[in-house]
């Protein structure tokens, strides 16, 4: 069984791990931490890579669970518009960005909720079965020595190592002829730009 923090949209990687079939499991007590993909995801622009952050309370003490959004700044309308400026050009944009706006427009005050839903309107999206473990003695139940910890592999710091376990497959991007291929963004990239075909490249990477 693997173990999975809940980010924000999620890395390629992480949704390669979940359509695997594997039994997977979210951290539920972990603490909040700066700088990971819990509060953001890392989209492909003409010029570079760019990452959007939600942000959020800064009591580090508390569990990520408990973490509660920071609506000082407009944070929505600008990960939006980055969205936008990314991939309006890309083949499924117009096909997609509806479900992911509706959940980026509420009224959310819990990170962890409104990450939550994202995965669920994604999973449909992509047409892969959701279904994580959110219950510790669930987890521990389930877990029948192979219990494997991937709450650290797949966060930005350690994004270089994800080579050594997990083979990318390269995919259209909108701007690989400027910036070459970039295979561990946003989950939104490889939606938008591969659309139904995106399981297919999911389903293609092997740990």
């Amino acid at each position: 069984m693997l173990l999975l923090n809940l980010p924000y949209f999620g890395c390629v990687a992480h949704w390669a791990l979940i359509a695997s079939g594997e039994c997977y499991a979210f951290d539920i007590k972990g603490r909040h931490q700066r700088r990971t993909f819990r509060t953001r995801t890392i989209i492909g622009m003409a010029n570079g890579e760019q990452a959007l952050t939600v942000p959020t309370e800064s009591n580090y003490s508390k569990p990520y669970h408990d973490i509660l959004i920071n609506d000082d700044t407009d944070w929505r309308h600008q990960h939006l518009y980055a969205l936008m400026s990314a991939y309006s050009n890309t083949p499924f944009y117009e096909y997609y960005i509806d479900d992911i706006k509706k959940v980026l427009e509420d009224n959310w005050t819990s990170i962890w909720d409104m990450n939550m839903q994202l995965h669920k309107v994604i999973a449909h999206l992509l047409d892969i079965p959701f279904n994580p473990i959110l219950s510790e003695s669930e987890m521990n139940n389930r877990a029948d020595g192979s219990f494997r910890d991937l709450r650290i592999g797949i966060e930005p710091k350690y994004q270089h190592r994800l080579q050594e376990n997990l083979t990318p497959i390269p995919y259209y991007q909108v701007f690989s002829d400027r910036c070459g291929f970039r295979p561990w963004l946003s989950i939104a990239d490889l939606l938008f730009n591969m659309g139904p075909e995106s399981r297919l490249v999911l389903n293609s990477m092997k740990m």
